[in-house]
């Protein structure tokens, strides 16, 4: 950290001093190995096993679920706001949804993926959604499938 940085200097000076006069330096010495190891073991036993994975605020996993080779347009938007990382991982291609209004009038006419924060899935019709599974710290992504645009899909494929 950079306030800690500038007094290492004079804190190792003094425990330069302060060494020759100390009586048990095989216990210090020993300590000072065990506790900062110990330290380390704890952390990477918290956090390695799959837990990582938790903390990880990009939404690549979300965009990548997205299907785009069915001939489809899968279109993605997100809600009142869009991340850095879903305008990379989308190459642009999502838009953004600012009010519950043009929410609706997006509902009646196309099949959508939408990224949504965790803490806003109240201020939407959840119940219009199919939640997918991979999500983020933050963002979850949602599935919506027009009643009229899966009619129009099965009548292409019929013809």
């Amino acid at each position: 950290h950079t306030y800690i940085i500038p007094v290492m200097a004079p804190t190792a000076l003094l425990a330069g001093l302060a060494w020759n006069s100390l009586d048990q330096k095989k216990l210090v010495a020993i300590t000072s190995l065990i506790l900062p190891t110990a330290a380390l073991a704890v952390f990477l036993a918290i956090y390695l096993p799959g837990s990582l994975d938790y903390h990880v605020n990009s939404d690549k996993g979300l965009i990548e679920q997205v299907p785009s080779s069915d001939g489809s347009t899968n279109e993605i938007y997100s809600w009142k706001e869009k991340s850095y990382s879903a305008q990379f991982y989308s190459q642009g291609k999502i838009k953004e949804i600012s009010s519950i209004k043009i929410l609706n009038e997006i509902l009646d006419r196309e099949d959508f993926y939408l990224i949504v924060d965790k803490r806003e899935l109240n201020a939407i019709p959840i119940e219009s959604f199919t939640r997918l599974p991979d999500s983020n710290n933050r963002h979850i992504l949602l599935k919506h499938s027009s009643p009229g645009h899966q009619q129009q899909r099965k009548l292409k494929t019929k013809n």
